[in-house]
């Protein structure tokens, strides 16, 4: 059973999920930045902005760090939470006057197996 994070979550409903998708790829370079000591870990590729090719380089970049992403496993001492699953302690969903939720202990699933379909 994952443990408990007391972090408090509102999410706002939008009609675009890609950018939860993109989030969740943002948080776990953010994360490894956090944990780490600064440096990219070696289980990253660094793609260069002058790649004529660079979609598809971050596209394999993710896809190669995938695994990672659940465990939180980023090599030696670069340790973070993990994000499949992914437990949340309350959530509070706001669409405005229409729609309002509030769910206690969430477990989301399947955050690592989000697909890239094009980056611009």
């Amino acid at each position: 059973q994952p443990e408990e994070h007391p972090q408090q979550f509102v999410i706002l409903f939008r009609k675009n999920r890609n950018k939860m998708k993109l989030f969740a790829v943002g948080l776990v370079v953010v994360l490894n930045l956090a944990f780490g000591s600064g440096e990219v870990a070696s289980i990253l590729k660094v793609c260069s902005r002058s790649d004529p090719k660079l979609s598809q380089c971050i596209t394999n970049v993710v896809d190669m760090i995938r695994p990672n992403i659940a465990s939180g496993d980023y090599g030696p001492g670069r340790k973070a939470p993990g994000l499949d699953p992914y437990p949340i302690a309350q959530m509070k969903i706001d669409h405005g006057a229409s729609f309002k939720c509030n769910l206690d202990d969430v477990v989301i699933e399947g955050v690592s197996k989000f697909e890239i379909k094009k980056i611009r």
